[in-house]
């Protein structure tokens, strides 16, 4: 080799050495970038530590149990109103049949002897108005008598209120006006009056006077009448609305602790899931 061709190669080595000597003398650091990836890290975990994580969990966890303490509370003292109210709506409701099976011979009483011809009567006229298009006799006596079985009706529903007695009344003179027109009170009085309306519309009168009659015996037996037998009827009449009333109000209690009681369940539902 010729020594045009060796002085560069020495020179070339002796570069490589001088960069080798400097390298070693200052070593490379990769500490730095592991301090700086950690203090990242740090960083990281100081915004959610671990306990926070626990304590969040563990007050969560204490706040269920307390509602679900108070929920169970709740539903305790809502079986417990509703038990209580179902044995007041038992003992209405027997003190409702004592009383009824006290009014029932005086109901039975009146409904045999005068409410019953009374719809009788009532329903042969409706029966015999169906068969014609328009009759105006059968529909003026139906009306009178629609009135007079009002009356009675609503004596053995409420003998203490004063609306029978208006019913009454109002039957009375309506009877009073067709009668005294068409008088069928007496053999005579009906022969006539065959003779002026016919044999159909004067025993369609007569069912009107027989309806009178059933509403006078209805006043004189049941209402002018002042006995014991009345009297306790007016007073048991009055205890059966009361408790009847009473139970109507205990059953809408009862429905409304019902619901109350159905929500309490869902919440408790919804707590332990």
């Amino acid at each position: 080799m010729k020594i045009k061709q060796i002085i560069p190669l020495c020179f070339l080595g002796g570069v490589f050495t001088l960069f080798g000597l400097y390298t070693t003398r200052i070593p490379f650091k990769p500490e730095l970038i592991q301090e700086s990836s950690i203090r990242l890290d740090s960083s990281r975990t100081v915004s959610t530590p671990l306990s926070k994580l626990l304590e969040n969990q563990t007050s969560t966890l204490v706040n269920a149990t307390s509602q679900f303490q108070l929920l169970n509370e709740q539903r305790e003292d809502l079986e417990i109103e509703i038990q209580t109210l179902k044995q007041q709506i038992d003992e209405l409701m027997i003190q409702r049949n004592i009383l009824v099976e006290e009014i029932s011979p005086y109901i039975e009483s009146i409904s045999i002897q005068v409410l019953n011809p009374l719809t009788k009567i009532q329903q042969q006229l409706e029966k015999q108005l169906q068969k014609k298009s328009q009759d105006s006799v059968i529909e003026d006596v139906l009306y009178v008598i629609s009135h007079a079985t009002n009356a009675v009706e609503q004596y053995m529903t409420n003998p203490n209120e004063p609306t029978y007695e208006t019913s009454l009344q109002t039957a009375f003179r309506l009877m009073d006006d067709e009668l005294a027109q068409h008088d069928v009170n007496s053999v005579m009085s009906v022969a006539s009056e065959m003779i002026q309306s016919g044999y159909t519309n004067t025993m369609i009168r007569m069912k009107l006077q027989q309806s009178k009659e059933l509403l006078q015996a209805f006043e004189a037996n049941y209402i002018a009448v002042e006995n014991d037998e009345t009297a306790q009827f007016k007073r048991s009449k009055q205890q059966q609305l009361a408790t009847e009333d009473a139970l109507n109000l205990k059953a809408l209690q009862l429905d409304e602790l019902a619901l109350r009681l159905s929500g309490i369940l869902d919440e408790i539902e919804q707590v332990t899931q």
